[in-house]
């Protein structure tokens, strides 16, 4: 489904769900069909990351570009962009998945405890260049840093 589809989707069960009383029939209809859309796609731990690292709720054209991202295999952060530290700790759950490396054993290999690698990977810590460096390398990726506007980064593992 392309992008424009998707918002419209979304914009459409997202008015249905503000207009309708609660114990409607089109309210639930809405709720359930736009919950399975979003979770269905992206999953509850992206959504709560995002509008953390975001401060605020995702719009309804920012879930239509993750579902389009995850639709199309793109780095969910490549479609919204994020503060530097969120992207950083988003690269570095995303590599360290794709690597199927738990936790504990990248916690090991860079240096710290895993505890402060969960509390890095769900935004409550920040992670310091050299944490992110020595992941990557662990990964064995190159990276690349690259300003986008001012105080904004976007991470990327090549």
């Amino acid at each position: 489904m392309t992008k424009r589809k998707v918002l419209a989707r979304i914009d459409y069960l997202d008015n249905q769900i503000q207009s309708n009383p609660v114990d409607s029939e089109s309210y639930q209809y809405a709720s359930i069909e736009l919950q399975h859309m979003i979770l269905d796609k992206i999953g509850i731990r992206e959504v709560d990351f995002f509008g953390k690292a975001l401060e605020r709720p995702l719009t309804n054209e920012e879930i239509a570009d993750l579902i389009e991202a995850e639709e199309k295999g793109t780095p969910l952060n490549e479609a919204i962009t994020l503060p530097a530290n969120a992207d950083a700790a988003y690269t570095i759950r995303l590599q360290r998945q794709h690597m199927n490396m738990t936790q504990k054993e990248l916690a090991g290999k860079i240096g710290m405890r895993q505890s402060q690698l969960a509390k890095i990977e769900s935004g409550q810590l920040n992670v310091s260049l050299n944490a992110l460096q020595r992941a990557m390398a662990v990964f064995g990726k190159p990276y690349t840093i690259q300003p986008l506007r001012k105080g904004q980064f976007h991470i990327s593992a090549k």
